[in-house]
């Protein structure tokens, strides 16, 4: 009886330590394959997860818009820096409209006249030709 009692001892610490190895090995993969080291876009900006190897992306971090919605001058400028626009309008009164590449169209207003033109111009060579128009 000993006998049997020792050998159902050993299946019952054998299945604790299987048991244990696949939890560990479960932790173990969970943490180093969930890209918990990566950046995370944080309502329009791109924040650290972790330590990411990697610097932020050099994409466009945003949110959904709204066609026709008013949007500040610091996001209208991160769309077209970000290669987001495929046309942009200007009016003599510093109201600006940015299309983006779905069609949506949004409204915002410039500092000074032509700081949008001058915005798009200078990022060409990244985002290729955007359309303007003037008033």
């Amino acid at each position: 009886m000993g006998k049997r009692q020792n050998n159902q001892s050993m299946k019952y610490v054998k299945y604790i330590f299987l048991t244990l190895a696949v939890i560990l090995i479960g932790v173990f993969a969970v943490r180093f394959l969930s890209g918990e080291d990566d950046w995370i876009c944080d309502n329009g900006e791109w924040v650290k997860h972790g330590s990411p190897s990697m610097p932020a992306p050099d994409k466009y971090c945003g949110r959904e818009y709204i066609d026709g919605e008013n949007i500040s001058w610091e996001e209208a400028k991160e769309m077209v820096s970000y290669c987001q626009t495929k046309k942009i309008g200007q009016a003599h009164s510093l109201d600006v409209n940015v299309w983006l590449h779905d069609g949506t169209k949004l409204n915002s207003k410039e500092p000074v006249i032509d700081d949008i033109i001058k915005l798009a111009e200078s990022v060409n060579d990244k985002c290729g030709t955007i359309q303007m128009m003037t008033e």
